[in-house]
């Protein structure tokens, strides 16, 4: 079935920068809608109905989340939870009562229960629980892989979960208490090196593994989730680990920076991330294949290009 009115929510987000001009380019022939958070609360079932009614979308692309990096999730659990939950719900509830086909859906790695076999596989996603201080987001997320089963079963609406890997590119979030992993040391680096300092510390551990996904490499996915039935969630990421000392080296090539990374422990409240089995991608015939020194290349040129010239929606 081929969707000619697509709505993207979350357009301004770190994904959503990536997938609405590419879908532009790749669907001229359709209707691309792009909102953010001034399109409405989707917390509240009034606003997303509303949204739905006035929009009247084939298929959705549902990017809006409410989050961080790990300091952020941690620091407001329960409204990570109810946000997520209340926005995902009542946009399912919304499509199911005005005839949408399709819903496309993104969740984050931390959707996986904490004590996961690495690499995890999809049918690990029910496996488990996640401790108080992150679950408020991983089971807001992972209520939506409910909803995509349920709305299925009662209303016949089709849906795509697809579970990322630790995203990172171009139009990140480099704020303070608000980025991932790569945005973090980004900008810890170039912070450091700019305040003429020798030497900084960072709490991490080579012993923890990153599975990392460049964000323009999932948002080029995203067409052929929308076109094509996937009625199983799907591990969208490299599957590939990548420790800290990767990246800073990764960082370090990139810009040409002298500071030396100290690693001390990390905080006992960190959440460990997980290696993703992506072999049901491979066999759709899918990958994410951007190599982490040429994605944080060009994270870190854009990121410079507007420290020095900032640009509307840069966020640091």
């Amino acid at each position: 079935m081929t969707h000619q009115t697509i709505l993207v929510t979350g357009a301004t987000g770190l994904l959503g920068r990536h997938v609405v001009p590419l879908l532009e380019q790749r669907f001229s022939d359709r209707t691309i809608m792009a909102v953010g958070s001034e399109a409405g609360d989707l917390s509240r079932l009034d606003h997303a109905l509303g949204l739905i009614r006035d929009t009247r979308p084939d298929c959705i692309v549902h990017l809006a989340a409410y989050g961080g990096g790990q300091e952020f999730n941690r620091a407001w659990t329960a409204d990570c939870l109810f946000q997520n939950a209340s926005m995902t719900l009542n946009l399912y509830e919304a499509a199911s009562q005005n005839g949408v086909k399709k819903i496309v859906y993104p969740v984050s790695f931390d959707s996986y229960p904490a004590r996961c076999l690495s690499p995890v596989a999809e049918s690990q996603l029910w496996a488990g629980y996640n401790p108080a201080n992150y679950a408020g987001h991983a089971i807001g997320k992972r209520l939506g892989a409910a909803a995509a089963d349920v709305y299925r079963y009662q209303y016949g609406m089709d849906s795509a979960v697809l579970i990322l890997g630790e995203l990172y590119g171009e139009q990140d979030n480099f704020r303070a208490q608000e980025t991932a992993t790569v945005a973090s040391i980004i900008r810890c680096m170039t912070e450091a090196e700019r305040s003429g300092l020798r030497k900084i510390s960072l709490p991490a551990s080579d012993d923890v593994l990153y599975d990392l996904a460049y964000a323009g490499d999932v948002a080029a996915l995203i067409p052929w989730f929308i076109d094509n039935d996937s009625p199983r969630p799907v591990n969208v990421s490299q599957g590939v680990g990548y420790s800290v000392s990767d990246i800073i080296e990764a960082v370090r090539e990139a810009t040409g920076y002298r500071v030396e990374v100290d690693l001390t422990e990390p905080s006992v409240d960190a959440l460990s991330p997980h290696l993703m089995n992506v072999s049901a991608l491979a066999e759709l015939g899918l990958s994410c294949p951007t190599p982490l020194k040429t994605g944080i290349k060009r994270t870190v040129r854009w990121y410079l290009d507007n420290l020095d010239a900032p640009k509307h929606g840069f966020r640091a």
